[in-house]
């Protein structure tokens, strides 16, 4: 059987868990806590993170290649486009969330909420620090750059009905998490209404909704 490494509560763990769900996957599911003292996810993982994907013995990690990999080995139902055009497409859209989107919203996020005082038994997320600590000079441009990569998805979207072209996919799995943070931060999500309309039919998928981190599943604003 699969065995998935994943925090319940990390985007990229999400990500995992919608592609396994679309894929009717059974998989058994583990949460390291003790990565850092117990060797057995560094024995699989060279960088000790999850997610981190085995089967039948070898592990696959990094997100982005566990949902290739089981689009690969269990291509039904298709997560990604047939025409080789619209593939290379939906991994652009992919890419805008990976290297553009995330990046520029862990550096939000790091400004917005206190991360080093943390406790995670007690909180599903960061409380938001205090206004006189946050640095608005590092904050208001990653700001302008989020509105800028949501406006791209929205001009995408605006003749797709998903990121991944026609139909739901991988780079639908991969910017979920960035737009459903998105919202609950409060952020004018309304100004891209094609990003909206998509985020709702998104989360109405049993595999998007079952799966979601537990500050999602709340849906009170963060």
């Amino acid at each position: 059987m699969l065995k998935l490494y994943h925090f319940e509560g990390s985007p990229w763990g999400w990500m995992a868990r919608m592609a396994l769900a679309e894929k009717g996957l059974k998989y058994e599911m583990t949460e390291p806590r003790d990565k850092d003292k117990n060797p057995e996810l560094r024995n699989l993982n060279p960088i000790n993170r999850t997610p981190t994907l085995v089967d039948d013995g070898k592990p696959i990690f990094e997100s982005f290649a566990i949902l290739e990999y089981l689009e690969e080995k269990h291509p039904n139902p298709p997560l990604m486009p047939k025409d080789l055009a619209d593939r290379a497409h939906a991994r652009a859209m992919a890419l805008l969330g990976y290297l553009y989107l995330y990046v520029d919203g862990r550096i939000v996020t790091m400004q917005l909420f206190d991360y080093e005082n943390w406790n995670m038994k007690e909180q599903l997320y960061p409380a938001r620090r205090p206004a006189d600590k946050v640095d608005h000079k590092i904050l208001a441009p990653a700001e302008e750059r989020l509105m800028n990569y949501w406006g791209i998805l929205d001009k995408h979207l605006a003749t797709h009905p998903w990121a991944s072209g026609q139909s739901f996919g991988i780079a639908d799995i991969v910017l979920i998490p960035a737009a459903a943070t998105f919202k609950l931060r409060g952020r004018p999500i309304h100004e891209f209404p094609s990003v909206s309309r998509w985020l709702d039919a998104c989360m109405a998928r049993p595999s998007v909704k079952e799966t979601a981190t537990p500050v999602v599943k709340a849906g009170k604003q963060i």
